[in-house]
């Protein structure tokens, strides 16, 4: 008869194979457990999962494992090299009712050389796409070398890496005509307009050669090139601008498109699609057609530019475009002029350019706010109409997924944008957080100086969960207007552009000359306001992996807490502030990381992203 022992090591090796994936070896340390419906917890090495009621929709024997083989990552993710204690939680690829809180904690002294613990990311795989994906939404805790996801939708491989290859890692407009303290490398790079530096300040900042004039610029997602624009906006109509991409690499500058490529007038519309590919959008005029198209070119200028949609349903001027998380779709939104103006929704296949559906809901009247797709990229959710007391969301044919979000009962209140926290695993789920400002028509007292009491309306910056039960509200004191919402990576924070419209004082009332534009950025879960800058989201530009903020001011006393012009960097805590030494180079432009939010330049309220 064989010993116990010998039952337990063949269930193990049996084990790894079923997650793993890697045969009949056995690595400690592992776990496994029979759960059921009710949920449960279950740890192993640096893995702890905890599955609330719901999570399995049958009783499943879970299981935590090392995983010892290595594991492609998204192709469209920056360059990460793989630190050690990855482990692998299965049946892999089981997707999960209820969000689980999954932790996964790290030995800080396997940090790669060259990195530091800012560079850590949460990798987990995503069974469907078959790579691993940078998990934005987990929350790091620097003090337990720990991450958190509370989001943990489906079960597969997990571990952590270091971000590497950037030591500058954004690029700004800067004027070539002083001084600076790396004076022979200016020298040796006649014509720059645009500089890679740090947000760091450490290392030197390194002129584009070949980009004087540079304007409308913005990083691939690969931060492998820089897409610039080298001429006025307000001269598209006799001739335009030509569009040019820098090798962040090489420094070799390649024309994409020739001077002369009709843009939008005024309003040059263009971005990524994917980290190689270009969209802009080119007036037509042919005999059967009359309006925008939305174009594409290689980033590089090869191959050539070709026309991407055209010449179906719509018609009109293009004025936003939305690529989905999963760069397989694209949202247009054409206006119209006519008896009257009106805007109309399409969606199509990035690659075909096929459309998935046409004259979408969301746009009830040319100021409403464009939709969002879910992050999951399973549709897109938008503000019904005015008064909007509800948020609803449609498949990108068009098939409602109905009303996603009701505001609770009160009367004279209204939603005026709304935005769903980010994360891959969890599109739109009663426990989805969700943040959003409403208006009032209630009427409210308010003190505008000492001593005098007025009666008008406020706004509200609010965030709870899609199927309510956690709402936390700050009053803003004045009625505003909303130019952009938008989450962190992490979900801690949301970041949004406000126009105070009431008419008698601004947002910071107590600065001169009051300013009515000023960037805000609130805590995810309190509502508490952390931060006002008195300048616009286009000043502005966040990394999309490391959380990090910089912010430019172009002239010093705008706002009394930046009392000099400059760049200043705001770490991924949202707490820590410092100036950017950008050692002698004059800011001219705003800066724009590598790895940015943004897929355009964010030159204008159409194209903030």
């Amino acid at each position: 008869m064989r010993p116990l022992s010998w039952f337990l090591s063949a269930a193990a090796a049996l084990l790894f194979a079923a997650c793993g994936n890697v045969g009949p070896k056995i690595i400690p340390p592992f776990s496994s457990a029979a759960m059921g419906t009710a949920g449960g917890n279950i740890q192993a090495g640096s893995v702890v999962l905890v599955l609330p009621s719901g999570a399995l929709m049958q009783p499943t024997i879970v299981s935590i494992l090392p995983q010892p083989n290595p594991l492609p990552v998204d192709p469209q993710a920056p360059p990460v090299t793989f630190m050690p204690g990855f482990m692998c939680i299965g049946p892999i690829g089981t997707n999960l009712g209820v969000p689980a809180h999954v932790q996964f904690c790290y030995d800080p002294l396997t940090i790669p050389f060259g990195s530091t613990e800012n560079d850590v990311v949460l990798l987990e795989w995503d069974a469907n796409a078959n790579f691993l994906r940078i998990i934005n939404a987990a929350v790091k805790n620097t003090t337990l070398h720990c991450f958190d996801h509370i989001t943990y939708g489906q079960l597969g491989h997990i571990g952590v890496g270091a971000l590497s290859g950037l030591k500058r890692n954004f690029v700004f407009a800067a004027n070539p005509g002083v001084p600076l303290k790396a004076a022979a490398r200016a020298a040796a790079v006649p014509g720059f307009g645009l500089v890679l530096a740090s947000s760091t300040g450490v290392d030197v900042p390194e002129p584009l050669p070949g980009t004087f004039g540079a304007k409308g610029y913005v990083a691939s997602r690969d931060a492998a090139h820089v897409l610039w624009r080298a001429g006025d906006p307000l001269r598209l109509s006799i001739g335009g601008p030509a569009l040019h991409s820098s090798s962040v690499a090489t420094e070799a500058v390649s024309a994409v498109l020739p001077s002369g490529t009709s843009f939008f007038t005024f309003d040059p519309l263009y971005g990524f699609l994917t980290a190689s590919r270009v969209f802009h959008a080119r007036s037509r005029f042919d005999d059967d057609f009359l309006g925008d198209t939305l174009a594409e070119v290689g980033v590089t200028g090869t191959p050539g530019p070709s026309d991407l949609y055209f010449a179906a349903s719509a018609s009109g001027d293009l004025i936003d475009v939305r690529v989905s998380p999963d760069e397989k779709m694209v949202l247009l939104r054409y206006r119209e002029f006519g008896e009257g103006t009106f805007d109309s929704l399409f969606v199509i296949d990035a690659v075909t350019g096929n459309e998935i559906g046409t004259f979408l809901p969301g746009v009830n009247n040319t100021s409403d706010v464009t939709p969002r797709w879910i992050p999951d990229s399973s549709g897109l959710y938008f503000v019904d109409s005015f008064p909007s007391k509800t948020v609803s969301a449609y498949q990108p044919d068009g098939t409602s997924l109905g009303v996603i979000y009701t505001l609770p009962s009160k009367s004279g209140e209204y939603i005026q944008d709304f935005v769903v926290a980010p994360s891959v695993d969890w599109g739109i789920q009663p426990t989805t957080p969700c943040a959003y400002i409403k208006g009032t028509n209630a009427v409210r007292a308010m003190s505008v100086v000492p001593g005098s009491i007025a009666i008008g309306n406020s706004s509200f910056f609010v965030r709870d969960l899609l199927g309510g039960g956690a709402l936390a509200s700050l009053d803003l004191g004045v009625p505003v207007g909303v130019n952009e919402l938008i989450y962190h990576p992490n979900a801690t924070k949301v970041i949004a552009d406000l126009v105070d419209q009431s008419g008698n004082f601004g947002l910071r009332p107590a600065l001169n000359g009051g300013s009515t534009e000023s960037v805000h950025i609130f805590d995810a879960t309190t509502a508490l306001q952390l931060h006002v800058f008195v300048s616009t989201l286009e000043n502005f530009d966040l990394a999309r992996d490391s959380g990090e903020l910089v912010v430019w001011f172009p002239s010093g006393g705008v706002d009394p807490n930046f009392p000099l012009p400059g760049l200043y960097d705001l770490a991924q805590n949202g707490d820590t502030l410092s100036t950017i030494d950008t050692q002698g180079i004059t800011p001219t432009g705003p800066p724009r990381f590598l790895r940015s939010w943004r897929r355009t330049p964010g030159e204008f309220a159409s194209n903030i992203r």
